[in-house]
Parts: C-alpha cells; structure tokens; sequence
C-alpha cells in the first residue's frame, strides 16, 4: 500500500486516557477494482513503533483477528 496522506490526531477518553497516532490515507492495486483502491486507517504512536509516515511510502498494514490494524510496516 502507498501512504497518499495523513493525519496526526489525539483523542481523549472519558477515563482521561490519552491516545495519539495517525489517520492514514492508503491506496493499492486491487484486484476487481479500476484504478486504484484507497482507505483511511487509525494507527497509535504505540503501534507505529517508531515509524513517521511520509508521502508515497510502502507500507504493509497487519490485522489483529477484530479488523484493527495491530502494526504497519515500512516496505
């Protein structure tokens, strides 16, 4: 998947917890699908381990068994 875009966001629970991370805006060849398949991911700073989006990155988005993207990878 290719990052097209981002946002940095901060969200804040009732307990007072505090998560932040990004909004990803990916694209990809699909099979199925004329020209390109894009969607937009939630991923915390936690699960980013490290990695700071940047334009037209490879990345590999993995999910854990509920549909939530668990770790992303940089191609």
């Amino acid at each position: 998947m290719k990052v097209m875009g981002f946002e940095s966001k901060t969200f804040t629970f009732e307990d007072g917890k505090k998560v932040s991370g990004y909004y990803l805006y990916l694209s990809e060849k699909r099979s199925g699908v004329t020209g390109m398949s894009c969607e937009r991911v939630f991923i915390s700073d936690a699960k980013l381990e490290g990695y700071s989006p940047i334009l037209d990155d490879e990345v590999e988005v993995y999910y854990n068994r509920f549909g939530k993207p668990q770790r992303l990878v940089k191609l």
